[in-house]
């Protein structure tokens, strides 16, 4: 066996004798008072029942409106996208004009060069 700890000035048998007799106590009180304790846990009950449920509703609407929130980022970007998209074909288009242009300059420049 392992070691026993030992706590001097501390009387277990009467510390045991007193959670008896209190355990009798409350024994007795309640089965006088039997319907208020039972009202008791049952008000506690439906309080709880209650408590749980308005949390769950709180929950829930904060989920949706993290969801809303988050389908506003979403759109936001997306017209983002829409615009650098539309940027990017206008930039691609100007860099083939000037494509076509330089290749114009160049033909003019070498059919200059050679009359």
């Amino acid at each position: 066996m392992g070691k026993q700890i030992k706590l001097s000035g501390i009387d277990f048998a009467k510390a045991g004798n007193i959670l008896v007799e209190a355990g009798k106590t409350v024994g007795i009180f309640v089965s006088n008072h039997v319907p208020e304790v039972l009202t008791t846990i049952l008000a506690g009950v439906t309080i709880d029942n209650i408590r749980v449920r308005m949390g769950r509703k709180n929950d829930k609407k904060a989920f949706v409106e993290n969801a809303l929130k988050q389908q506003q980022v979403i759109r936001k970007h997306d017209a983002e996208i829409n615009v650098l998209k539309a940027e990017a074909e206008q930039a691609q288009t100007a860099l083939q004009k000037v494509d076509q242009l330089a290749q114009i300059v160049n033909n003019l420049m070498e059919g200059g060069a050679s009359e």
